[in-house]
């Protein structure tokens, strides 16, 4: 054995066994996936940060303007007659998140349009600019 170099020998036995399947790789359908999950993520990151130029109406507390508060009349007149009352008179209230100063994203308007209380609606109907 003259080609060889010292210490090697050419017929050290069988040659090592071919496996039955190919190793794979990830290829591009799992590279693909990747990137798709990787945009949505950054996508719905981003979501969170956007103000949309819409407010979201929901039911606010009502309150029994003919009853007290803390130990205190709700509802106070001065400088007129009045008459004594009994029951109640609620005074009904919207609450709405949104308009000038504050943002609305788009996650805030999922959940309303899927919610059967909450009403959206464009800001400039609210509070319109002049």
């Amino acid at each position: 054995m003259s080609g060889a170099p010292d210490g090697v020998r050419l017929d050290a036995g069988p040659p090592a066994p071919v496996p039955d399947h190919p190793v794979h790789r990830p290829g591009r359908l799992a590279a693909g996936m990747l990137t798709a999950t990787f945009l949505l993520v950054v996508l719905a990151a981003v979501l969170t940060f956007v103000g949309l130029p819409y407010v979201v109406l929901s039911p606010g507390p009502a309150t029994n303007v003919l009853g007290d508060l803390d130990g205190k009349p709700v509802l106070s007149i001065s400088g007129a007659k009045t008459y004594p009352t009994s029951g109640a008179l609620d005074f009904t209230t919207v609450s709405f998140d949104g308009g000038p100063g504050a943002k609305v994203t788009v996650y805030d308007l999922l959940e309303a349009w899927v919610s059967g209380d909450v009403d959206v609606a464009p800001s400039a109907t609210t509070s319109p600019t002049t």
